[in-house]
């Protein structure tokens, strides 16, 4: 989404701290003239400002810092047993956000809006596409870095090597991991647990 803010990156320019700070760029160059915000300059003039400094920043003037709330990574579960998410949940859900759906088009969406860092996905779900699920988001470079987890109740062999082994346009695996229902919860959360380092 264009103007939309990543919040991963080391350096943030003058446009984007504004926008973090809900203030407008002339302020934000006023404050670094000020001192109150360390910034360097680009060989071009342009001020650029770490992120260890923005999150000192806002924290020292007491503003909404939306950088606490990211340094928690995102679990999606799409399936249809809500216990499962329920035991992720307990697993690895003190120190990160789960959720968890079991509706193929809220899933597509929540995967847009919310961006998770890992998708737990019952590929073989009632309804669902689950390996063109799997290709859409391999295909999108914006979620080069999502860890993809099947964890589907099959001894389908062929299925494995096929999201194991099939290769997006980026070289990436359809799926990270593969996790039969049948080798249990403890398999599972091991995965995402992995998939969030």
């Amino acid at each position: 989404m264009p103007g939309e803010i990543n919040y991963n990156k080391d350096v943030f320019t003058t446009f984007e701290v504004a926008k973090v700070c809900n203030a407008n760029i002339t302020s934000i160059k006023n404050w670094i003239e000020d001192g109150k915000i360390r910034a360097f300059r680009t060989p071009g003039g342009h001020y650029r400002i770490e992120r260890a400094v923005l999150i000192d920043f806002l924290n020292r003037y007491g503003m909404p810092n939306p950088f606490t709330a990211r340094d928690r990574k995102r679990v999606l579960i799409i399936g249809t047993n809500p216990g499962d998410v329920e035991l992720v949940r307990r697993a690895v859900g003190r120190d990160h956000e789960v959720e968890g759906t079991d509706d193929g088009m809220e899933a597509a969406l929540m995967v847009g809006e919310r961006r998770p860092d890992c998708v737990v996905v019952d590929i073989l779900m009632d309804g669902f596409d689950g390996e063109r699920f799997l290709k859409l988001i391999r295909k999108n470079t914006k979620f080069n870095n999502t860890r993809l987890i099947v964890y589907s109740d099959t001894d389908d062999a062929d299925l494995e090597a096929r999201v194991k082994e099939e290769r997006s346009s980026s070289g990436q695996p359809l799926a990270n991991y593969f996790v039969r229902q049948s080798d249990g919860i403890d398999k599972l959360t091991e995965a995402v647990e992995i998939s969030l380092i």
